[in-house]
């Protein structure tokens, strides 16, 4: 079996030709997918969801993204919109709670696909469980780049994933002082994001009060890291991302922090 080389990265410059498959991430801090297929509309590809409220072909199962609890309701969720194969990316460690979670909710080994992320520099398929994919190494062509190598059934027929909304109502609605301002943490991040979308190519005419709302951001961010490790981690004392969106959000708001624009 001629196995498929995929690359992957949040860095699109990174990418080494020629590219014989590809993934990117339809939402998130580092919306890939789209920007990919302009560049490679014709190369095998899969697109990555990394919460459970986005549609994609692959759900990222990762501390901060998805949990393998939440697997099977997405899974069934992508069917209902026609994709054929809906599938789980998570590492060596993680899948078999995934396959447990989707066992457990009658969903069979054989109706979606695997991508396993195991990091032994074997370009190889030895997972042993039942994977299409492995993503081997995180160090491609001497760079930080995702390699990973696919089964060629991996790759169905190409299904664009769709405009996932930014999701303002899983921030927190809190009323809190922050710099001698009472506001709430979705009020900031709208904020931001209606200054951010006035960027101009020279100067942004608000550039005093974006600044100190990347601050706001920051204070939020670092809360939600005292929040989920000390005040409310989970029983075993691993920290409690899963809790309210608390991963997602902290992604989200240090990205915003950095300057990112998200709409």
């Amino acid at each position: 079996m001629s196995l498929i080389e995929m690359q992957d990265d949040t860095n699109l410059s990174l990418l080494h030709k020629p590219v014989h498959a590809w993934a990117g991430y339809a939402g998130g801090l580092f919306p890939t997918w789209h920007p990919l297929d302009a560049l490679f509309p014709d190369v095998p590809n899969k697109s990555i969801a990394v919460n459970d409220q986005e549609d994609a072909d692959i759900l990222d199962i990762e501390n901060g993204d998805a949990t393998p609890a939440q697997f099977p309701a997405w899974f069934r969720r992508q069917k209902a919109r026609g994709l054929e194969r809906p599938g789980a990316y998570a590492n060596l460690s993680t899948m078999p709670a995934v396959m447990a979670a989707a066992r457990a909710a009658g969903i069979k080994d054989d109706e979606y696909d695997r991508w396993v992320a195991h990091y032994d520099g074997i370009p190889e398929l030895n997972c042993g469980l039942g994977e299409k994919a492995k993503q081997y190494t995180d160090h491609g062509y001497g760079v930080s780049l995702d390699l990973s190598v696919c089964d060629p059934s991996f790759f169905g027929a190409k299904s664009a994933p769709v405009k996932n909304t930014v999701h303002y109502d899983w921030f927190d609605e809190t009323l809190r002082l922050v710099f001698g301002l009472a506001r709430t943490e979705r009020e900031q991040v709208e904020l931001y994001d209606k200054l951010r979308a006035m960027q101009t190519p020279k100067l942004h005419p608000r550039r005093v009060q974006l600044a100190f709302l990347r601050q706001v951001m920051k204070w939020y961010a670092k809360r939600l890291d005292e929040v989920a490790i000390t005040e409310q981690p989970n029983k075993d004392g691993s920290p409690s991302w899963g809790v309210d969106h608390r991963g997602w959000r902290r992604k989200q708001l240090w990205g915003r922090y950095q300057g990112r624009r998200f709409v």
